[in-house]
């Protein structure tokens, strides 16, 4: 089928410049903008890992660089999606006491290098990463754990973070990386300068965790011609209990509640550093509670008017 790509904004509007110095219906710009819209499909699976407390490394007494068992975060490999997860450490001694901490080292779900140092946690507790890694390189202890010592892994309240992206349409055209002429219809990249006016989450099949899901609409946040890194509520704070049938909307069901984020919202490459602004490949962050779902799916919608922070 024959389609026609639009670089900028389509606009619609007989008077495109105010002119005169009165305020007069006829002198004055009335162009409206034409909203796209952008959509990505997943289910329970692109959030199903398995919960494991030394995925990483057993129970630790050593200081220094630790044996990793697995550089791979999640486990989760969906339909050639990237997916990173907050890091757990377990404490069978009091670490936080003496200050230990924990140096993590590996990438994020962008495959960009990154780094965090956490203090370990007090006896029979345990700590998590802020940060999400889709890999590890390395976790360096800064002194040897206490009693019976600290172990790394997943537990089921790390989150769980995700691209809205695929390089071939898994559902529902069942393609797969060896299909020729790929679909490329759930994936979710908003072109620079735009302005959202719709953010959607829609649970066509409720999701079942043993408690609550939440989550956090976050993006590619630019500093430099080369490097971005995570924001994980970029356009959206964490949410309500999010895992029943039907529509979940911004402001209220996806939250929308600080200045930064309603100026995301007005202008996707408001945080950016500037002359860096670039798209935003959306990505989803989700909390799962008590267990992890095991059913469930979802659509997300994005819909913006199209760069026009960026044009008169």
């Amino acid at each position: 089928m024959a389609r026609t790509n639009f670089a900028g904004p389509i606009n619609e509007g007989s008077v495109q410049q105010n002119t005169g110095t009165e305020f007069t219906p006829s002198k004055t710009r009335n162009v409206g903008f034409v909203t796209s819209t952008q959509s990505f499909y997943f289910d329970y699976t692109s959030i199903d890992f398995t919960a494991d407390d030394n995925r990483f490394f057993a129970a630790s007494t050593s200081t220094g660089a630790q044996t990793l068992l697995t550089t791979e975060v999640s486990g989760i490999s969906i339909n050639g999606n990237r997916h990173a997860m907050t890091i757990s450490f377990s404490s069978a001694g009091n670490d936080a006491g003496a200050s230990t901490t924990a140096t993590v080292v590996g990438t994020d779900v962008f495959n960009q290098s990154q780094s965090e140092t956490l203090t370990l946690a007090a006896a029979g507790a345990h700590v998590q990463t802020d940060a999400a890694f889709n890999t590890l390189s390395s976790v360096t202890f800064s002194a040897a754990p206490l009693g019976a010592g600290c172990k790394c892994g997943l537990l089921v309240e790390d989150t769980v973070t995700f691209l809205c992206q695929s390089p071939f349409n898994g559902y529902p055209l069942s393609q797969s990386s060896s299909t020729v002429d790929k679909n490329l219809a759930n994936n979710i990249n908003i072109p620079a300068w735009s302005r959202i006016t719709g953010l959607r989450w829609l649970n066509v099949v409720a999701f079942n965790p043993g408690s609550n899901l939440v989550a956090e609409f976050g993006a590619n946040q630019h500093t430099a011609a080369d490097t971005w890194t995570l924001d994980m509520d970029y356009f959206a704070g964490v949410t309500g209990d999010i895992k029943g049938l039907g529509h979940y909307n911004m402001p209220v069901d996806l939250d929308v509640a600080t200045g930064s984020q309603t100026k995301n919202i007005l202008n996707v490459s408001g945080s950016d550093t500037s002359p860096y602004e670039n798209d935003k490949l959306l990505a989803i962050t989700c909390l799962q509670t008590s267990s992890v779902a095991s059913a469930g799916e979802a659509i997300i919608y994005v819909d913006y008017v199209q760069g026009v922070n960026n044009t008169n």
